[in-house]
């Protein structure tokens, strides 16, 4: 499923497609005959600087070994920080070089990666691209509203009808209804790192407009916990970054960005309560030891959200939380979760990964919140269950891997929850996906040696937001090359 934003052009070559008529090229390169479509997107822009995000695919029949894109950008326009790929530039010619984990493309698989850069011109879009030298030729013109693309209808795998056993009816708690407001354009005094920003984390509501977390404050490096939770806890906006272990109990207040480095390790736990606009990147957090389910259950999670907003999880790796890895819940929202990999180490009783809303019975926080997106994640060992289990919110889960063998249930989504679960990869799991008094869509999944439901509903709920979805069959080989802590 494609998605189109304010500004989007595709540029393809190699099999003519239907979506820009493109030609074929009788280019090769060394390695084989390359055939390629890229996607260029502007997803941001602000005063005197933009941002964008680029989907090279590979449409041809062999795998591409290492690549590099290249084009012509449009004169003032400089790139100043790029994700996911090395950059060079010299005066109008752009290129962007594969990172070690990304750079291998499948055949009909995909890579991406971002950028950011000032103007002094227009935002007009490149007019050509190479993949390894190799012209990716054609064009379409932007797309002047934020109307989705045409898509072709998805037609879910019938499945037998599972009619739950009686319960006494519940009569939800009456809510009124929630418009979700436009995103609004961000001006941060400086962009923010490494922003790939996606999802509902992008959605103004609650007094901002999307999250920046520490742009435009003073950038740190804590030498000891320390000096990390002294910054983490400052009432002023801030860039935190550290390496190495720390242990302990971090606490995270509002307007910050936290970047690990260097295999940075938080042995311990982080807590985010009362706070708002935070960013977390690339570093683990690995739950303390507990000795049985009781007091598993008793204890802390790895990583917990309460009554917070506006937070990016990214790039983090969380393992063997005491009650769970990652729980949201007491009304929190506008939560993204992206290239972050779960799972447990320990053969603990208790192994629940990822709850949203800790109870039926709070409706008075929670309904109309609880709202989070999580995309191109990795479920790799370990987890029983909750991939997440879901309650009240709109949870939209797509691109993820599951991998966790021998678990009891992957995604379940809860009561008056709507759950979106789009191309994702099920791979060698029980139960991939199921219902307890919510809704769920499920389109374009892949389910490879699995066993037990794939109950859909049907219904779920439109994203507020762009977004572009990778194939089902894309992801064991990106997801497990790209998501976690480098």
């Amino acid at each position: 499923m494609k998605l189109s934003i304010a500004r989007r052009w595709v540029i393809a070559t190699g099999l003519a497609t239907a979506l820009i008529g493109a030609i074929q090229s009788p280019i090769t390169n060394a390695q084989t005959s390359l055939s390629c479509q890229v996607n260029y997107v502007v997803t941001n822009q602000w005063g005197g600087g933009f941002q964008a995000d680029v989907v090279v695919r590979n449409t041809g029949t062999s795998a591409i070994n290492g690549w590099t894109v290249a084009w012509n950008a449009a004169s003032g326009q400089q790139v100043g920080q790029m994700w996911n790929a090395t950059f060079s530039q010299s005066g109008t010619q752009v290129s962007a070089k594969n990172v070690d984990w990304n750079a291998s493309i499948a055949a009909g698989g995909s890579q991406s990666f971002g950028f950011t850069a000032t103007t002094t011109g227009s935002l007009a879009v490149p007019s050509s691209f190479t993949v390894n030298g190799v012209v990716c030729g054609g064009s379409v013109s932007p797309t002047a509203t934020r109307t989705p693309a045409a898509t072709a209808t998805r037609t879910p795998v019938a499945t037998a009808t599972r009619t739950p056993a009686a319960t006494a009816t519940r009569t939800p708690v009456a809510t009124a209804t929630r418009t979700p407001v436009a995103t609004a354009t961000v001006v941060p005094t400086n962009p923010p790192v490494s922003n790939g920003l996606i999802g509902w984390a992008t959605v103004a509501g609650a007094g901002l407009s999307t999250t920046t977390g520490g742009a435009g404050g003073s950038t740190v490096t804590a030498v000891n916990f320390t000096e990390l939770q002294n910054y983490a806890k400052s009432s002023s906006p801030m860039i935190i970054k550290f390496s190495g272990t720390m242990q302990g109990t971090l606490t995270v207040a509002s307007n910050k960005t936290i970047i690990g480095s260097n295999g940075a390790l938080i042995q311990g736990n982080v807590k985010i309560s009362n706070s708002q606009n935070i960013i977390l990147q690339n570093f683990a957090i690995n739950g303390n030891s507990c000795s049985s389910y009781d007091n598993c259950r008793a204890g802390s999670d790895a990583l917990g959200i309460s009554n917070s907003h506006h937070i990016w999880v990214d790039h983090l790796t969380i393992t063997n939380g005491q009650d769970g890895n990652f729980d949201i819940n007491n009304g929190s929202d506008f939560i993204t979760v992206s290239w972050s990999k779960f799972g447990y180490t320990t053969n603990k009783e208790h192994r629940f990964s990822n709850l949203i809303g800790s109870s039926d019975d709070a409706a008075s926080t929670d309904s109309g919140k609880l709202n989070v997106t999580f995309h191109h994640n990795w479920w790799f060992g370990g987890a029983m269950q909750r991939m997440p289990r879901t309650r009240f919110g709109k949870i939209h889960v797509f691109n993820n891997l599951y991998t966790t063998t021998g678990n009891d249930y992957c995604v379940s989504s809860g009561y008056q929850s709507k759950v979106l679960l789009e191309n994702n990869a099920f791979i060698g799991v029980n139960t991939p996906h199921r219902l307890h008094d919510g809704d769920l869509k499920a389109v374009g999944n892949l389910y490879q040696n699995t066993s037990g439901d794939q109950i859909s509903t049907g219904v779920a709920f439109t994203p507020p937001y762009s977004y572009s979805a990778d194939l089902a069959s894309s992801l064991s080989s990106s997801v497990q090359a790209g998501a976690g802590a480098k």
